[in-house]
């Protein structure tokens, strides 16, 4: 925030905040987690965190700690939910989304057949492009193969089942 907006704020004027990269207005000079969670419509399983300018980590924001918004620049919060972040790449185009850790890979190609309209009738596989020789079976977890954040998987189309 510029020394203007803070000014403004001595005035009733808002501050300006931002919730996993949408803009929000705060009238009062201080912000708790719980309020941010409210505003920015957090799940409660999701940890909020202050992005902090790097080398410094990102503060992780719980429900009753204060953060003053009249520092000098916009305040920016983001949530982590206890979900993985993958690239699913299939022949249609890569997919950048969020599954909780302890969905099976079968549930993920589900997902994944839905999200691009792949015929529900067909068979289809996963593998982790790190190590595109073994498919991953749809019994197992996400987590039982140390997926993390950013990896990618790759969606194969093997055909329709007989």
């Amino acid at each position: 925030m510029t020394q203007e907006t803070k000014e403004s704020h001595e005035h009733g004027k808002s501050l300006i905040l931002t919730i996993n990269r949408k803009e929000f207005e705060w009238k009062e000079q201080y912000i708790t987690g719980i309020q941010i969670r409210e505003l920015g419509n957090v799940p409660k399983e999701h940890d909020i965190y202050l992005a902090i300018k790097k080398p410094w980590e990102d503060e992780k924001i719980e429900d009753h700690d204060k953060v003053d918004l009249a520092r000098p620049e916009i305040e920016h919060f983001f949530s982590k939910g206890q979900g993985i972040k993958v690239i699913i790449c299939t022949a249609q185009g890569d997919w950048e989304t969020e599954f909780l850790k302890t969905v099976k890979i079968a549930e993920v190609i589900e997902a994944v057949k839905s999200h691009f309209g792949f015929a529900q009738n067909g068979k289809y596989e996963l593998r982790l492009s790190s190590n595109p020789n073994e498919s991953l079976k749809p019994e197992k977890t996400l987590v039982s193969y140390s997926i993390k954040d950013g990896d990618k998987l790759i969606f194969t189309d093997l055909g329709n089942a007989a």
